[in-house]
């Protein structure tokens, strides 16, 4: 798959659909595996070739600021870096070899914060602050106490498909944590158009 092409059309396909005006309510959501996508991520130029290789937080930056030109006065919700799973939960309970060995391990229900997840989300928060009709919600709120950090849902499902990405599980578990703030800033946007 060729991500320099694919990407730009998916995000092209996803504006066009923001073309009905007469939805008062439409808010654009957007999630990512920032710090990874940081690591491997390329900025492209006009002509779609790779212009700038090493990415860092102010590339994010220019990014929103850019997405929020495109999206025009709907409200733009970025959701902040997952805290992740500390290890691949799927194969670390789906190996029958590999259970044998763990035995010893620390229960793997729950994973410390990591700082460095941690800070950079406190400066995508600082970054949101500062474009107008944008809002930040951080997973770690959702997932962390100050200590630790949950790996299963309230019905014992894994939170996450690997590291770091959620699981249908664990999606639909932040989704019912985060609706009210979501509805919320959707409403938000009915009544000042009313």
């Amino acid at each position: 798959m060729n991500f320099d092409v694919v990407c730009p059309q998916r995000l092209s396909t996803g504006l066009s659909a923001l073309s009905d005006e007469t939805d008062k309510r439409q808010i654009v959501i957007i999630s990512h595996s920032w710090q990874s996508q940081l690591k491997i991520a390329a900025l492209l130029g006009p002509d779609g070739h790779i212009e700038k290789k090493e990415l860092d937080i102010d590339d994010i930056k220019s990014g929103l600021i850019a997405l929020k030109q495109q999206i025009g006065s709907r409200p733009l919700v970025v959701i902040g870096q997952v805290p992740g799973a500390g290890t691949d939960l799927y194969q670390h309970y789906t190996r029958t070899w590999l259970t044998k060995l763990i035995t010893d391990e620390p229960d793997r229900r729950f994973n410390k914060p990591q700082p460095k997840r941690i800070q950079f989300n406190e400066d995508l928060k600082k970054i949101v602050s500062q474009i107008p009709n944008t809002h930040f919600i951080d997973p770690h709120d959702i997932f962390c106490d100050r200590q630790l950090c949950r790996n299963f849902d309230d019905s014992e499902q894994f939170i996450y498909s690997d590291h770091y990405h959620l699981s249908k599980f664990g999606s639909i578990f932040f989704f019912e944590e985060v609706k009210n703030q979501i509805i919320e800033i959707m409403n938000e946007k009915k009544s000042e158009t009313l």
